[in-house]
């Protein structure tokens, strides 16, 4: 955690104004930076389990056709080789 605050201090490259949530003005302190840090954890964290439910992953390729049917991607993520 201490390094993800560190890193996020370090930040000090323009970035890109379509993104509302990086213009916010002003220092933040060690407790605003360390909940946003834990925001964005429990976010990827959710998407990594979405991308590796089954469930979830077949219903979404289930919305393009052009996909090909199979299973070996899921095998793999899931260790069942």
């Amino acid at each position: 955690m201490s390094e993800a605050l560190n890193i996020a201090r370090r930040i000090n490259r323009p970035h890109d104004v379509r993104f509302d949530e990086l213009s916010e003005l002003g220092d933040k302190d060690t407790e605003a930076l360390s909940d946003e840090v834990m925001d964005l954890v429990v976010s990827i964290k959710r998407v990594l389990s979405m991308m590796t439910d089954e469930y979830y992953v077949s219903q979404a390729m289930a919305e393009y056709p052009q996909a090909p049917y199979s299973d070996l991607m899921l095998r793999d993520l899931l260790g069942l080789n």
